[in-house]
């Protein structure tokens, strides 16, 4: 619905009109508010992009993978148990193959995609809602945690909101006009590609051809068919390729090991525990916007999401097999233990947009509906988006003033570059253990901060004791390694003693595994 205001603009009331007319000085009130958070938004993601925050451990998994295959390598099935789509991978390669080894580098992509997902949920919002809704609704999904820390990672996270809202966009475009046609011939030709990039958009790609077949049955005309057709063959071959690709080979090594990974995210057989998985999915993690958490901490936006989807359900009936198509499909991929649904965020980035959009429209129907004079809207936009704008100033603030995942990420960089400092005139650094062996945050800043000057495997290759120098800087990851075993093994290569040392106990590993021991030992020769 839309309305005109004194100036002759066209403004979306959304779902409803409020309760009482609103003035041109309320809209352009919340127009102001709407572009504050979206400014905030791309500042939160700027900030913690420029901090530079050391690799967490899935990042440092995937990047091993990179650092050491060709082009084509990245199509095969992944080590340490990766999974992330052929067209992702080969940016990635491309990227630091090209520009080198660098946080910044491997995580430009992701922010790209993060910063245009921003405003491309801004433009799909306010297609649907009122002002106010649309400023709720951004301030959600733009300065939720989740999609701000996952568009600076080493993973496809931020494309699969990406791929998600490019699809969610075009079909609602084509739902509202259409006779627009061309916005599905635009769905039909990047959809390929968009699965290229993101595993989970097929579930939205699915919803958006159901919803195209809906409407074909209303809206009969031979170009609508023609490109719907083409729609579902894109969506089809595309993921028929992608699987051919790398999908298949991905899923055959690490299947196992994520159903029992993901096994909290997969509904259960018992009624009763499947009730109380169901209520436990809904009020955590998947709902985490702009903020929450497991345990029921977001069961303010499952509430308000409820309120929205029954405003759709009564005024925007057309457009809900698109918005919840997505969320059934990947239910039922969970029910075959194919993919997970809920439990964590990260893999449910493609249904946060309709989240935060049903959220958004459900605050707005409360505030417009309930509170009767304008000076409270305005009241309402104030709080809001000073609510909102807080939710970005204090993540922001935390992210300046822990700038890390885990402080056992920031210290691993920090031991590695603070070895690798004293070992620069010694010779280079020795490493006892195979570079398989070590774990990988360590592994990876080696390798990135140390490059050729790192010598591997030093328990085994001794010939690091026989060369030219006087000191050597020796790395250990063994605690069975007693430094006295070290020294007899090289005293054939001359007489070395020790004039120092240093251990830490690193917890980068889950916490029932235990910490990472790293003894670095300084040696000199007699």
């Amino acid at each position: 619905m839309t309305c005109e205001t004194k100036t002759n603009r066209v403004v979306n009331t959304g779902p409803t009109p409020p309760s009482v007319p609103w003035s041109d000085h309320t809209y352009q009130i919340i127009d102001r508010w709407t572009m504050v958070l979206l400014v905030a938004a791309v500042s939160w993601r700027l900030i913690r992009f420029a901090l530079k925050m050391p690799m967490w451990g899935d990042e440092a998994m995937l990047d091993l993978n990179i650092m050491h295959r060709s082009l084509g390598g990245m199509l095969r099935p992944l080590g340490f148990g990766q999974v992330a789509p052929p067209l992702f991978l080969i940016g990635e390669w491309l990227m630091q193959h090209g520009l080198g080894n660098s946080e910044y580098v491997l995580r430009i992509g992701p922010l790209l995609a993060g910063m245009a997902s921003c405003f491309i949920f801004w433009r799909w919002s306010r297609m649907l809602l009122s002002p106010l809704g649309t400023l709720v609704a951004v301030g959600f999904f733009a300065l939720g945690y989740y999609p701000v820390r996952h568009c600076v990672e080493v993973k496809p996270y931020a494309f699969d909101e990406l791929a998600a809202l490019a699809l969610y966009f075009l079909g609602t475009a084509w739902i509202l006009q259409p006779q627009r046609t061309r916005y599905l011939w635009i769905a039909a030709i990047v959809t390929p590609l968009l699965l290229g990039f993101s595993y989970p958009s097929v579930f939205v790609a699915g919803g958006l051809c159901a919803a195209v077949a809906v409407e074909l049955i209303k809206n009969r005309r031979w170009a609508n068919f023609a490109a719907g057709f083409l729609l579902a063959a894109a969506t089809v071959g595309g993921f028929l390729l992608v699987l051919k690709l790398a999908g298949a080979g991905q899923y055959q090594r690490t299947g196992a090991h994520m159903r029992a990974y993901w096994h909290h995210s997969f509904p259960p057989g018992n009624p009763l525990h499947f009730l109380i998985w169901l209520i436990r999915i809904h009020t955590g993690n998947l709902f985490a916007y702009p903020v929450g958490g497991k345990r029921g901490g977001s069961t303010a936006t499952f509430l308000v999401f409820l309120v929205g989807l029954a405003v759709f359900i009564r005024y925007r009936r057309k457009l809900l097999m698109l918005l919840l198509t997505p969320f059934v499909l990947t239910f039922i991929a969970a029910l075959m233990r194919r993919y997970p649904y809920g439990g964590s965020a990260r893999v449910a980035q493609h249904l946060a947009p309709v989240i935060c959009l049903l959220a958004g429209a459900g605050i707005a129907w409360l505030v417009e509906k309930f509170l009767r004079i304008e000076a409270q809207h305005r009241l309402a936009t104030h709080i809001a988006g000073g609510l909102l704008l807080t939710v970005a100033i204090i993540g922001a603030l935390r992210d300046v003033l822990h700038p890390y995942k885990t402080v056992a990420d920031e210290k691993t960089r920090s031991i590695v570059v603070h070895v690798l400092r004293q070992a620069g005139d010694s010779g280079g650094l020795v490493v006892l253990q195979p570079k398989k062996t070590v774990q990988v945050n360590f592994q990876l800043y080696l390798r990135w901060y140390g490059g050729q000057s790192v010598h591997w495997n030093g328990q085994e290759a001794t010939s690091w004791a026989g060369r030219s120098g006087n000191r050597r800087v020796v790395l250990n990851f063994n605690p069975l390694l007693a430094p006295s075993l070290l020294l007899a093994k090289v005293a054939k290569d001359g007489p070395w003693q020790i004039t120092g040392q240093k251990t830490w106990h690193v917890q980068v590993l889950p916490i029932q595994q235990g910490p990472t021991f790293c003894q670095v030992l300084y040696l000199r020769r007699r």
